[in-house]
């Protein structure tokens, strides 16, 4: 049964929507017994696993996720460029990224999680994004090794730092330091990652290697605020990359009466709906209060952050 919050969050048009989605599943799952679907998300196609319960499931019903990351994506990503996709899941936004680049850019998309990273290939050579592509298993990390993936029933949750989503199943996986990344890959002039709280380690790995790349990238991530404490420490990090020439450029949030940014006065220049909520899209916060509204206040979907050799 629908809960009554999510009735009110959503349309008339995308509850019919979705309505109409969830039949689809029913009949993929319960009478054709097929375990994939193929479904067209904005400009392209995705094979779906209809057993994940997290974002092939999100897709399979709304056709859409996080669009306030399509639109820092859309802003700031160019044609040419080189991405580093951390966590690319099953290639949602690697296939946007290969769009955006062109076939003069290149898309390097690493993924702890096997089941995941099957459907990445599988997803970017169904839109001929594959020879721009480099799928990579293992995870970005500050250093070389062997790491321990607490796995979700949800593909998008899976986690280095084990919390109340995680199923109890572990697997070991190669982890490499943003220097190893670099030798074997290249440089990059955009990092895009959702891991999970793990981005604490991947930017203190950045900041080591930072002042001997020539391209300093612009850096686009997830914020799990739930998930910093003293051993994942976000805020020393963040505070690094502003005093190396790093400024916030731009904020996803939250909105609402309750919103940390608009109770401090900011006002966001873009507002977009998704996921059933309004977020916000803020381009004016100084660093200090970004560090304030990541580590503290919280509220902060994403933050997109690029450098500037005048800050």
């Amino acid at each position: 049964m629908l809960k009554f919050s999510f009735l009110f969050r959503h349309s008339p048009v995308t509850l019919i929507k979705y309505t109409f989605n969830r039949l689809i599943y029913s009949y993929k799952v319960y009478v054709e017994k097929n375990r994939y679907h193929v479904k067209k998300i904005f400009g392209y196609k995705m094979l779906l696993d209809m057993e994940d319960l997290g974002l092939s499931r999100a897709l399979m019903f709304f056709g859409q996720r996080e669009l306030e990351h399509k639109y820092i994506l859309e802003r700031y990503l160019r044609k040419g460029d080189t991405v580093l996709d951390l966590g690319a899941n099953i290639g949602y936004y690697a296939n946007m990224e290969a769009e955006i680049v062109g076939d003069e850019g290149r898309v390097i998309a690493i993924e702890p999680n096997p089941d995941n990273l099957r459907l990445l290939e599988l997803n970017l050579l169904l839109n001929h994004n594959k020879h721009i592509s480099q799928v990579v298993h293992g995870a970005g990390g500050n250093e070389d090794g062997i790491a321990e993936l607490f796995l979700s029933d949800k593909s998008n949750l899976h986690s280095f730092i084990r919390d109340a989503n995680s199923n109890g199943s572990v697997l070991s996986v190669p982890m490499f330091s943003m220097k190893t990344i670099i030798e074997k890959f290249g440089e990059f002039d955009f990092l895009r990652m959702d891991i999970e709280g793990f981005e604490v380690n991947v930017l203190e790995s950045l900041l080591e290697t930072l002042p001997a790349m020539s391209k300093k990238p612009g850096i686009l991530f997830e914020t799990h605020l739930p998930k910093y404490s003293n051993e994942f420490n976000l805020k020393t990090s963040m505070a690094k990359l502003f005093e190396n020439g790093y400024k916030a450029t731009a904020i996803a949030s939250n909105e609402g009466p309750k919103c940390s940014l608009r109770m401090s006065g900011y006002r966001p220049s873009e507002l977009i709906k998704t996921d059933g909520r309004l977020r916000g899209i803020y381009h004016n916060v100084t660093n200090e209060d970004a560090i304030k509204f990541v580590n503290e206040l919280g509220g902060v979907r994403a933050i997109f952050l690029s450098y500037s050799a005048t800050s």
